[in-house]
């Protein structure tokens, strides 16, 4: 991924409400809306390496879990690409650090994120998930269903999805691994 302060959006995309009223984060804001060219960059390089279908891609910034294997990959590859994985392993600190630059260190969804990333880091280890992508997926799924809340509003995630490169998805190459 690029640099940390660009993942916060895409890595997090659960901590954020349902909707552009009342949400934590002002996305008519510059600097988020930078946050958001990243991620849409992050997302195109994703797609490019782990081919998943429309549907992953759009189940994904919703916050709801893959139904392919190439959708886990890409679940996976964005988690990667912000080190919040890395090796096999999740680094809760870069995870935290992440959605404190956007939504403030003592922020409610980062102390909600410290506890639901510790019990999802107890529940989902590489040990019993040995394959890469099944492993960054079954996290990344842990994360979304304990903090529902929070997540990408739907206006957003639709303005991500029409810049995507769908057109370079072909079931021909190989995922991500």
């Amino acid at each position: 991924m690029f640099a940390v302060i660009f993942l916060c959006l895409l890595s997090l995309s659960y901590a954020i409400p349902a909707t552009l009223e009342g949400t934590v984060v002002d996305f008519t804001d510059p600097k988020i809306k930078g946050h958001l060219a990243a991620l849409a960059h992050m997302g195109a390089s994703c797609m490019i390496k782990a081919q998943p279908p429309r549907a992953d891609v759009e189940a994904y910034l919703t916050n709801t879990p893959a139904q392919t294997y190439r959708g886990q990959c890409f679940a996976t590859c964005m988690l990667e690409s912000s080190d919040v994985i890395d090796r096999g392993q999740v680094n809760r600190e870069i995870l935290i650090k992440l959605a404190s630059v956007i939504n403030g260190r003592n922020s409610y969804v980062v102390r909600k994120l410290k506890e639901v990333s510790r019990r999802c880091s107890m529940i989902v280890t590489s040990d019993d998930f040995k394959d890469r992508c099944v492993f960054g997926a079954m996290y990344n799924n842990c994360l979304n269903k304990n903090m529902k809340e929070f997540r990408f509003p739907e206006e957003i995630a639709a303005e991500v999805l029409k810049v995507l490169p769908f057109h370079l998805v072909t079931t021909k190459r190989t995922p991500y691994k």
